[in-house]
C-alpha cells in the first residue's frame, strides 16, 4: 500500500504541476 504521506506528496505534486502549467 502506498504511505497516506506519499499520497499526499504526490497530490500536492499534481497540484504544483496544474497551476505552474496554467
Amino acid at each position: 500500500m502506498i504511505p497516506d504521506r506519499s499520497k499526499d506528496k504526490t497530490c500536492r505534486s499534481n497540484k504544483e504541476q496544474l497551476e505552474t502549467s496554467a
